[in-house]
């Protein structure tokens, strides 16, 4: 978490490496790129510049979020709030001893019976995909995917890590134009 005022002026100095979907902020603590290689091609979003357009997509955030926390609330996942005006790093660790205190609870939070034998037509390549439907009165409003970069079949060895990619997406109204969210950096 960090206040909007923040998160605003970060939001310019957003700079995105279209090779490899990395970001990087040159106006605040954070690494700047590794190479002049790297720095030579980094863009920068529409959205990050226009000031109008960053606070649209807060607003966006905010009500998204005030619709998927209570939601995975219900169904027993952990929420942790991290102070994200911290240096990166502290970021990260905090990030880190979040992840590793809810492991378990990550893993088995709102899984129903028979999750784990749904068979669908994707194949084996996506048997390690995850997923959580998260409804209200019915109607589905959340939709949660981890889906790993490289297969984690045979597990992960003790010290290693594994990247995966996690989306959230709350299901809204089909004639809604979507908005980008990310508010990070």
């Amino acid at each position: 978490e960090a206040p909007d005022e923040v998160l605003e002026a970060r939001a310019p100095g957003r700079r995105v490496d279209p090779a490899t979907g990395d970001i990087y902020n040159l106006t605040i603590f954070c690494a700047a790129p590794p190479t002049q290689e790297i720095a030579a091609r980094l863009k920068t979003r529409p959205g990050d510049s226009d000031p109008a357009a960053f606070r649209h997509r807060l607003t966006a955030w905010h009500s998204y979020i005030q619709q998927v926390l209570p939601l995975f609330e219900q169904r027993g996942v952990p929420i942790f709030k991290i102070d994200a005006t911290k240096l990166p790093a502290d970021v990260s660790t905090h990030v880190a001893k979040a992840i590793e205190n809810a492991e378990d609870s990550i893993r088995t939070a709102g899984a129903e019976e028979g999750d784990e034998d749904e068979d669908d037509d994707w194949g084996d390549a996506c048997d390690d995909v995850a997923g959580i439907t998260l409804e209200e009165d019915g109607n589905e409003k959340v939709q949660l995917s981890v889906i790993p970069c490289e297969s984690l079949a045979n597990g992960v060895p003790a010290g290693e890590v594994k990247n995966v990619c996690v989306t959230i997406e709350v299901v809204g109204d089909p004639s809604d134009e979507p908005v980008p969210t990310d508010v990070c950096c």
